[in-house]
């Protein structure tokens, strides 16, 4: 029997487009220019866009509250030992709500878990721009407000990330996580710190604190709009199993060696560039460019584009066949483009430098976002993805601390220059080993990274009443559904 075509193409379930008689596509979309590109196709699925318009606000309120907390925390207290009091405090609850978020985000509802993590950080930020606003707030008040902040960070990044598959197909993981990306660098850097500074300009610190919590409550507010199917209930496991659940991640680290070694690679490469790149840059910039902050931003704008515009071309690009290999020497190359702003001599070389850095630096992040998750199994992407970030900025502390020594003993030239053929060097020759490639076999016995399961591998599961776009074209030529492969 026919049935009218239907428009749009998601209905609230999020699944493939509505066809109209005969099994045909609505021809509509295929007249819009836009509906060609391939990042924007993951925003007609309703939970994804919600998600993203949640991740859009969330970001934007943080960039403007990393400037109103700097300016806010100098106005008390002028004095550099003052705000690295409150990042210390920041970042050790980071550090130790990382493990514990993982596991959350593998036990609990993940809309539950992402609506805790805003109301945390917006109260928070609200108690802060009140207290700034009052002319009450002290530095250890701030210190202890950047606890609820760090843990609530620390939740809502592993829940979001272990949502993603259940809501996009495998086929466009790709363009779902080149859209992460492409917001992130939006607002974390661009967008959301210049809004902050305009706030702080015109209004004062504790009016952009305020802004920033609305900013978090807004992203609640988007999140509470998700449907998602239910899950089959999950009884408490016993005392005697929470231990074992919480380091479940650390067991599929140590018996999957291509996750062991790309999380390795990514704490020695990390450790390498983030010190020179914070540090040194900007020393360099006022020092030996002979420029100013404008100058610096600048070179920090530029970049911030570059990653922005090559998420898109990303998302337009079908997935490689060897996403190992692409994921590897795209990071090999951006650390080596550190290396060029030791060799700068101008700002628009720094610019150029930073274009580089930035846009190789955001084709492997987002083939390795894809990679865990299509690789790590899904009970277990909350825990791998609080460990993804536990690796990369475990030693980051230590590369602040050993900066300026090997700086003032190298020269800061020398330091770009070296960390990047260093960090290079290092990542080939990780990729080189046999086992960091493990996921570029052909697939055999072998189970999703290297872990036996208890149970097979269970397909996606569509609400009932519903079919996918491949059964239904499969169905009319009368042969059984296979499983969408990218090219």
């Amino acid at each position: 029997s026919r049935r009218p075509p239907l428009w749009p193409p998601e209905p609230l379930t999020g699944l493939a487009p509505a066809r109209g008689p005969r099994g045909l596509r609505s021809p509509e979309p295929r007249r819009s220019p836009l509906n060609r590109l391939r990042i924007l196709r993951p925003l007609r699925r309703r939970n994804f866009a919600l998600l993203a318009a949640a991740w859009t606000v969330s970001l934007l309120g943080n960039g403007v509250f990393q400037v109103a907390l700097a300016w806010q925390i100098y106005q008390l207290a002028n004095d550099p030992a003052a705000f690295a009091l409150v990042g210390t405090v920041s970042s050790l609850a980071i550090v130790l709500a990382t493990l514990p978020g993982g596991w959350l985000a593998d036990r609990f509802p993940a809309r539950s878990l992402l609506l805790t993590a805003e109301l945390m950080r917006s109260g928070s930020v609200l108690l802060l721009g009140l207290l700034a606003a009052s002319a009450q707030l002290t530095v250890w008040q701030a210190a202890v407000l950047m606890v609820p902040l760090g843990c609530g960070l620390m939740v809502f990044n592993p829940a979001a990330f272990a949502l993603l598959p259940r809501l996009i197909p495998s086929h466009e993981l790709s363009a779902a996580n080149a859209v992460r990306v492409t917001i992130r660098t939006l607002m974390g850097t661009l967008i959301g710190p210049a809004a902050g500074g305009a706030l702080v300009a015109l209004a004062g610190p504790a009016s952009a604190l305020l802004v920033s919590a609305l900013c978090f409550a807004l992203s609640a507010l988007a999140l509470t709009a998700l449907l998602l199917p239910p899950s089959a209930p999950d009884p408490s496991p016993p005392p005697s199993r929470l231990l074992s659940e919480a380091t479940g991640g650390l067991r599929l680290l140590w018996q999957t060696p291509w996750l062991l070694i790309a999380l390795a690679s990514g704490t020695f490469t990390f450790f390498l560039f983030d010190g020179p790149l914070h540090v040194l840059l900007p020393f360099r910039v006022k020092n030996d460019l002979q420029a100013g902050a404008d100058g610096l931003g600048l070179i920090y704008a530029s970049g911030g584009a570059a990653a922005a515009l090559t998420g898109v071309i990303v998302a337009q690009l079908a997935r490689p066949h060897r996403l190992v290999t692409v994921m590897y020497w795209t990071y090999a190359a951006s650390i080596l483009a550190l290396g060029l702003y030791g060799l700068a001599e101008s700002i628009w070389q720094a610019v150029v430098a930073s274009i580089a850095f930035n846009a190789l630096l955001a084709v492997a992040e987002v083939y390795w976002t894809t990679l865990l998750q299509l690789e790590v199994p899904r009970q277990l992407l909350g825990r791998v993805a609080s460990l993804d970030w536990l690796f990369s900025t475990a030693l980051s502390p230590i590369s602040y601390l050993l900066t300026a020594p090997a700086a003032e003993h190298f020269g800061a030239r020398a330091t770009l220059l070296g960390a990047g053929i260093l960090g290079c060097v290092v990542t080939l020759a990780l990729w080189a080993l046999p086992a960091a490639r493990t996921p570029e076999r052909p697939p055999g016995p072998r189970p999703a990274c290297g872990l036996r399961l208890s149970e097979p591998p269970q397909r996606e599961r569509r609400p009932e009443g519903t079919r996918s776009e491949d059964q239904g074209d499969q169905e009319k030529r009368g042969t059984e559904p296979k499983e969408r492969r990218d090219g």
